[in-house]
């Protein structure tokens, strides 16, 4: 897979879990929800593994984006 910015592994990870596409900065609005647990259940839940490779690929300045992916099991609710 190739991504012009790291911002963009939002979108390929909500496409991963939901099948659905959307723009970097709203799957990363909706991916918030879903790991903060202020999405709205659709019942039972399962667990999500989720494996990042090329971290090189996903460096930035302030590294948010892999700050917050890294945050995501520590807050998960899911």
């Amino acid at each position: 897979m190739r991504m012009t910015t790291p911002k963009q592994v939002y979108s390929a990870i909500w496409s991963q879990l939901t099948g659905e596409k959307r723009t970097a900065d709203h799957a990363s609005e909706l991916l918030e929800a879903k790991f903060s647990g202020t999405e709205k259940s659709r019942g039972k839940t399962e667990p999500i593994l989720m494996l990042v490779d090329e971290l090189d690929q996903l460096m930035t300045r302030k590294q948010d984006v892999l700050y917050r992916i890294f945050d995501w099991p520590q807050r998960s609710k899911v």
